[in-house]
């Protein structure tokens, strides 16, 4: 039985993550099971509904998220020599995702799908511009990318290597789209929202009022903020640490 244990363990490391959480293999072969027993075969994709789960639209929808993961051998944090996000950027990488999910929504709206071609992905200006900012490279023309990201949570007290958090992660990237919108042409608006409300004339706040201001402002607005995200990443330990007694 430890044998047989093993061998699956090691087999599902070999699985993808991509195809598995990306394309949605598993879940679409269930669907069309449920379609040849002539069950109702339908799904939602962040509010795109598909009543037959045809199978090129599904996975044409998928192919279009932009996908950011672990990754190794690019160029080091600086001052410290780590050149690998991977067991502690999952939050980082998770909050780009989230981001530049609402980058593409957009500038290309709903219906919008990637291009089938790594030739078509490089003609479309527009979306190489959106993916330019978040290379995993150092400076402004990758203005979310995960060392500009480490390098702004340095003001949270966080080093490159330490586990983040979702209020830290969020703290970056609106203090990045704060001081760094200019580079992507559009108005970049970043809103966190504590205790899990959010309030429609806040939202409308923060999307027209002039955030691109001086950095000196944003400095200080962080020497005020850092405490309460640090509270926020403390929870967030808790609540694990609860989770996990209880399992």
């Amino acid at each position: 039985r430890r044998r047989r244990k093993r061998l699956w363990t090691a087999e599902s490391r070999l699985i993808s993550h991509k195809r598995r959480h990306l394309a949605g293999t598993g879940a679409f072969k269930a669907k069309r099971r449920q379609a040849a027993e002539g069950a109702m075969a339908s799904c939602w994709i962040l509010g795109e509904f598909y009543e037959d789960c045809d199978e090129e639209a599904y996975n044409a929808h998928l192919r279009s998220f932009l996908w950011m993961t672990y990754r190794r051998h690019f160029p080091a944090f600086v001052p410290y020599d780590l050149r690998s996000d991977a067991g502690w950027g999952c939050m980082l990488r998770s909050a780009q995702m989230l981001l530049a999910t609402a980058f593409l929504r957009h500038s290309f709206g709903r219906e919008w799908r990637a291009p089938t071609t790594a030739e078509e992905c490089v003609k479309d200006r527009a979306f190489v511009r959106v993916v330019r900012q978040f290379m995993d490279l150092p400076g402004s023309a990758n203005l979310f990318s995960i060392h500009n990201m480490v390098q702004m949570g340095m003001n949270y007290d966080k080093l490159p290597g330490e586990w983040y958090g979702p209020s830290t992660a969020s703290y970056v990237l609106r203090d990045l789209a704060t001081v760094g919108s200019a580079e992507l042409g559009i108005h970049v608006a970043v809103m966190v929202v504590q205790g899990g409300e959010i309030y429609r004339d806040e939202v409308e706040k923060v999307a027209t009022e002039k955030l691109a201001g001086d950095p000196g402002d944003l400095e200080a607005e962080e020497k005020s903020i850092r405490a309460s995200g640090k509270k926020e990443d403390d929870k967030d330990k808790d609540e694990q640490q609860e989770g996990q007694q209880e399992q």
